[in-house]
This record gives structure tokens, C-alpha cells and sequence, in this order.
């Protein structure tokens, strides 16, 4: 059921046309009409995409390598291109930039006794100040390193074990191009170029991101001499002074066998969401940049068991994969020229995960009958940094097995489900089949009861209410002829998001209706509404809860008895008006009603005299304003008993027969003094 392959070079048809612009004698005729070379996909299998363009003036391939996130050119590929370093089975990167400057020797003694060659120059040696240490000289670079423990590495491991080490053969003498003077340097895995390396490089590139000199290993034509590139790209075999403070760009030969992928950068490997669906098509590369996947730390990585139940979604049951956070269990697809058509990570791990398990791949739509499906365990670094897998892993799907589901069990209130045995991501769904259903609690004139109703295919219940039964309709009231008292009512006490309505109790009522709304206002005028019906003469006040702080609102109270089995109102309130929280920015609420003329809140007329009540309102919030008079006066009068005594809005009260009753001065929201008048 599957197959590992090894990661694979795959050379593509652009390789050959610069292979031939190589070779003298042999060049192909150019069109101005040709054609521009497609776009290379932005992953490839192994490295055969570098191979399009090698050494040349532009355009020239660019790989990232290295904990640095460091850029290099391939100047050689394969065996072609670049002729002084170009080796079978290896690609030749160069470093894009420089480094820090430093002496090739600084050794002012030693100048002149020709021992200036590239294994002992200061320029290479690992104590030197710079950075140009870090490019020549890590732990791992080379076989020359004085102290171990104090040079960091450059490359990861998996980087490191890619790279082919270079034997730098000594022994030069002044104006060799090719060996260095001095030792030879066994196992050089960074190394600087030399005279006839750099010499088939074009100038322009010679120049990129340097702006000034670098050296090369090959001596010049004097003892104190070095090779060196001047900031022009040109190439001075006669060399500088070895004291003199240049930079260096580095070569190193990277192992074409090590590479599983070529993939853009940035981007290259774009998925769907992880999961069994995420192949996704592979785009293109219009750049020239690039990162590589190594075939580094995943090696026990195993796929254990193919199987599908219809062709279109394959299980696969893996062990032994690298289980933490980066890592992930990928697949590709190739067509039958080992093109990857699609790409995809099918699970993500986070760390302490197990190191086996099952992943699922959709392959429905995407595979014809002459491409392949690989899986593989990766480690996923983004953009400009290395990514490392196991060997990538093909799977032969096997003859689909059918479905076979379990038992049916309850999806949610509406339907119920059966998953596949083989393969959950398959469920059959379908609506539940309910019975008649049965009483389960017998409803009553003071509770509901329920019916419980049972899927007759998963067992699953679901329960309706039975409502409450109605009761045996009463009497109708008898008549009454009751006499009532009228008094003020509605007196409003603001909480922060509510408001509390109060009111006196009206001798011999039957009962209490109650009408609120918010106040006008946008130019809006709005009509108070009946919200509560309250029965008996027992119940005194209603609080309406949830409203809006800082909100004026509106309310009255209505009494009503019934006369000949007829509900009849006989008393209706003064419309009350509050603020929520007892105001907003700019108004507030009132306080308290004070009396500035009347002692004792006593008061005694002659029948046809007349008196006006000096009245004043407190404010909730004393640098805030009342309601505005257009919208509720700031002070109302009422009367208890007209034939008595009446009041004018201005307060004015006047004395029309003999008896006692009461006056009130109240407020917009009910709060009120109130004035006991005795005519004589």
C-alpha cells in the first residue's frame, strides 16, 4: 500500500535551453518573438528548478539558507555553469552580500615571511572581530577551529549534513588563481572563492548588495599581497595589501540528494485549512527566490496501513513522526512527469502529541489515473528559513472497501445520524421519525404538563408542553353601585434603569389599570399604552424594569369598578413624567414641593374668598434643570373636592362652600405638598 522514494531532481525543459548557451560552438538562434519562458511551479520536487538560470547576467536563481536567513546565488548546477566549481550531484550557492571588513592579516611581523595563505590569514581565523567569522568559520564550517565553544553556528544541523565539503589545495604561489598559499584546508564547508571561480561570474553580480571590496583565497602577485573584487566587480589578481580591511562572500556546494522541495519564497507551500481537505493547486513562481526542504530529522517516519471506503478520501495510519509544534503530516500530488499538481497539510501538531495516529486525504477531483499521492512528516519554518521532512512516502490506494455505519444516534433536535466504522469523516444523516407520543405529566388548572415523544429509529425524545387547563368561567360580578373617593395618584420614584409608580388607594375601586410610554420627543408624539392590569383593591404600586438610564418616560393610573356586570373606569390620574437615573446631562428629576405661605400646610377661607399658594420645587440635582414647561409644567394643582374648594394652574385657590377638602401642589413625577382648606 505504499512506497517511499527518495527526494528527486527533477530537471525541467528551461534547464536544457541554458545548458546549450553554455557549451561554445553550440548556441541556438534567438527570436525577438519568442515566447517568454513560463512561470516555474512554486514547488517542485528536488532542485531541477535552479538549473534555469545558472551564472548568468540576470535574473540569476536566489536560495535561502542558513539560521540567517541568508540569500545566495546558484552559480553552478549539476556539473554546468559556473566550470571552476560546478560538481555532479551539487549545486554551488554564493552569498549574496558581505560581511563586516577585516585584514587578511594582520600580523605586521609575519608580513614578509610569506605566510599569508588563506588556512592561517586572519580573515579565516574564528577570533576575528567581525562577521566575517560567521560566514567562514563555525563550529561545523571547517577542520580548522581553535576554540569550539565560542563560535556559533551558522547552519542547522540538517542544513550542515547538505552541504559537500570542499578541499581548498594549498601550496599557490603568487598570481595562482585556483590554490591557496600556504596549507592545504581539508573539509572546507564555507570557503571563498578564488581567482577563476570569481572570474566566470558576471561583473554584475560580482557587485550585488557589496558596495565595496571582498577577498578571494588566491594569492597575489607579492608576499604581501592578496586577491580580491573591487567594488566595481572587477577582479584583481594582483592583489591587495593583506593588511588592508576588505569583506568576503562565501561559496559552499549543497547536496542536490538532500532536497525533497524547491518551494517559492514567500508562499511556496500554500495549504487549505488543515484537514483531509486542504489540498490546494500549486501556483507559480515569477520570482527567483527560493527556500528547500531537507530530508533531515524525520527518518523513522512510517505509514502503516492504506485504506478508503470510496475512492475519493484515503485514511492513512502512520508511526513514529516527529509530533510537536511546526510539525505536520503533509501530501502531495504528482502528475506522471512528477510535476507536484497539489498540496496540502492534513494535520497540525502541537507538542506532546502522539507520534501515531490516523490522517485522512481528499483526493476526489484531483487525481487522474497516471499521477501519484505521497505523504510525509515535515517541518514547517516559514518564509526565508529551511524546512525539513522525512522521505516522501507514495501511496497506492487500495480497492475502495464500501461503508459500513454503525448505529443510528441522536445529531440534534431535528435529525439523527450513522457514522462509517472505517472512515467517520463518512455520516449518513437523516430526520427523526417520531412516535404519538405520550403523557408523561398530566396537566392541571395550576400547571402544565408535558408529552414525551420517542424516535422510534435512535431512541431520541424530545418533550412538549401540555398547557395549564382552563378554568371553570366565574360569575360575573354583581352590581354595584360603590361610591368612590378621588385623591392624587401617581407619584414616580426613578431607580437607575427603572422606575417605581405609586399611588393612593381609591376607597370602594375594583381594581387598577395601568398606561406607560416614554415621553415625545424627535418631534414624535407618543400615546401612553395600557401594560398592566391590576385586580383588587390591594396592590398599590408597579415597578417597569430593563428601560434606558437617563430616558424621560410617562405614566397615569386609571380606577375602574364594575356597574352591571361592566368593567367602568372612575378615576383617572394626573400623567406623571420621570427621568430614569434621575436625569441625564442636562435635566433632573424634582426632589421635594415646599410651601412658602401656608403654616402647617393649614389653611381657612371665608366661602368666596380667595388665596394663591406660594409653592416650591427641590431639584434630585441642584445644577440641573427642571423638565421644560412646554413639555410639563414645573408645578400643577388639584383638588379633592371641587364644590369645596377649587385651584387655578397659577395656584390661586378660592373658597365655594362650607367644608373641609384638600389642595395639592405637585411636581412633574408626583411629588407634592398638600394644603388642608376649611371654609367657613
Amino acid at each position: 500500500m505504499k512506497k517511499k522514494m527518495k527526494s528527486k531532481i527533477i530537471a525541467v525543459v528551461m534547464s536544457l535551453a541554458v545548458a546549450f548557451t553554455m557549451m561554445p560552438m553550440m548556441g541556438a538562434p534567438a527570436y525577438a518573438d519568442d515566447p517568454a519562458p513560463a512561470a516555474p511551479d512554486a514547488i517542485t520536487l528536488g532542485t531541477g528548478v535552479l538549473n534555469q538560470k545558472v551564472n548568468q547576467d540576470e535574473g540569476m536563481q536566489k536560495v535561502f539558507y542558513g539560521s540567517t536567513n541568508e540569500n545566495w546565488y546558484v552559480i553552478s548546477y549539476d556539473g554546468k555553469g559556473n566550470e571552476q566549481v560546478a560538481q555532479k550531484g551539487a549545486a554551488t550557492l554564493f552569498h549574496v552580500g558581505v560581511g563586516e571588513h577585516t585584514a587578511f592579516n594582520n600580523d605586521d611581523s609575519g608580513r614578509y615571511a610569506n605566510a599569508y595563505g588563506w588556512r592561517d590569514s586572519d580573515a579565516k581565523k574564528p577570533q576575528t572581530p567581525s562577521n566575517l567569522r560567521n560566514f567562514i568559520e563555525t563550529r561545523y564550517i571547517t577542520g580548522y577551529v581553535e576554540d569550539e565553544q565560542s563560535i556559533p553556528a551558522r547552519f542547522s544541523e540538517g542544513e550542515q549534513s547538505a552541504i559537500i565539503p570542499k578541499t581548498l589545495e594549498g601550496g599557490g604561489e603568487n598570481r595562482d588563481a585556483t590554490k591557496i598559499k600556504g596549507k592545504t584546508v581539508e573539509n572546507a564547508m564555507l570557503w571563498p572563492l578564488s581567482v577563476r571561480e570569481a572570474g566566470e561570474i558576471p561583473q554584475s553580480i560580482l557587485t550585488v548588495g557589496t558596495g565595496d571590496s571582498w577577498w578571494l583565497r588566491s594569492p597575489g602577485s607579492g608576499n604581501i599581497l592578496a586577491a580580491y573584487v573591487t567594488r566595481d566587480g572587477d577582479v584583481s589578481n594582483d592583489g591587495g595589501s593583506v593588511g588592508y580591511t576588505y569583506g568576503v562572500r562565501p561559496a559552499f556546494n549543497l547536496n542536490l540528494s538532500s532536497v525533497i522541495f524547491t518551494s517559492a519564497n514567500p508562499g511556496g507551500k500554500s495549504s487549505g485549512d488543515v484537514g483531509a481537505g486542504s489540498l490546494e493547486s500549486v501556483g507559480t513562481n515569477s520570482s527567483n527566490e527560493w527556500k528547500l526542504t531537507l530530508e533531515s530529522g524525520h527518518d523513522s517516519f512510517t505509514v502503516e496501513d492504506v485504506s478508503t471506503c470510496d475512492g475519493k478520501t484515503v485514511i492513512i495510519e502512520y508511526s513514529d513522526a516527529v509530533a510537536a509544534k511546526g510539525e505536520y503530516i503533509s501530501a502531495i500530488i504528482t502528475d506522471e512527469n512528477d510535476a507536484v499538481k497539489y498540496y496540502g497539510n492534513l494535520i497540525e501538531f502541537a507538542d506532546e502529541d502522539s507520534t501515531s495516529g490516523t490522517a485522512k486525504v481528499t483526493i476526489d477531483g484531483k487525481m487522474e489515473s497516471t499521477d501519484k499521492l505521497y505523504v510525509f512528516n515535515e517541518q514547517l519554518n516559514g518564509d526565508e528559513k529551511t524546512d525539513y521532512s522525512s522521505a516522501l512516502n507514495e501511496i497506492i490506494i487500495p480497492s475502495p472497501t464500501g461503508h459500513k455505519y454503525g448505529d443510528w444516534t441522536s445529531l440534534d433536535a431535528d435529525q439523527h445520524q450513522r457514522v462509517c466504522e472505517h472512515d467517520d469523516t463518512h455520516v449518513e444523516k437523516a430526520n427523526h421519525t417520531w412516535d404519538a407520543g405520550k403523557v408523561t405529566k398530566a396537566a392541571t388548572e395550576q400547571a402544565e404538563g408535558e408529552k414525551t415523544y420517542t424516535c422510534t429509529v435512535c431512541k431520541a425524545t424530545k418533550t412538549e408542553i401540555i398547557p395549564k387547563l382552563k378554568p371553570e368561567p366565574k360569575p360575573e360580578p354583581k352590581p354595584t353601585n360603590k361610591k368612590v373617593s378621588k385623591q392624587p395618584s401617581v407619584k414616580i420614584k426613578a431607580g437607575k434603569k427603572s422606575l417605581t409608580l405609586g399611588w393612593n388607594r381609591i376607597k370602594n375601586a375594583d381594581g387598577y389599570d395601568i398606561f406607560f410610554a416614554r415621553c415625545n420627543h424627535s418631534h414624535k408624539k407618543i400615546v401612553c399604552k395600557k401594560v398592566k392590569n391590576i385586580k383588587g383593591n390591594n396592590i398599590f404600586t408597579w415597578k417597569k424594569s430593563g428601560l434606558k438610564k437617563g430616558i424621560a418616560y410617562k405614566s397615569y393610573v386609571k380606577a375602574y369598578v364594575y356597574k352591571d356586570g361592566k368593567k367602568k373606569y372612575v378615576y383617572k390620574s394626573p400623567i406623571m413624567h420621570a427621568y430614569t437615573g434621575n436625569g441625564n446631562k442636562k435635566y433632573t428629576n424634582a426632589k421635594s414641593v415646599s410651601l412658602k405661605n401656608v403654616k402647617k400646610g393649614k389653611l381657612t377661607l371665608k366661602k368666596g374668598k380667595t388665596f394663591k399658594i406660594k409653592a416650591k420645587v427641590k431639584k434630585v440635582k441642584k445644577n440641573k434643570k427642571l423638565f421644560p414647561k412646554n413639555h410639563v409644567p414645573t408645578l400643577r394643582y388639584m383638588t379633592s373636592d371641587k364644590k369645596i374648594a377649587t385651584v387655578s394652574s397659577k395656584g390661586k385657590i378660592k373658597a365655594k362652600a362650607k367644608g373641609k377638602c384638600y389642595i395639592y401642589a405637585y411636581a412633574h413625577n408626583g411629588v407634592s405638598k398638600k394644603v388642608t382648606v376649611t371654609v367657613k
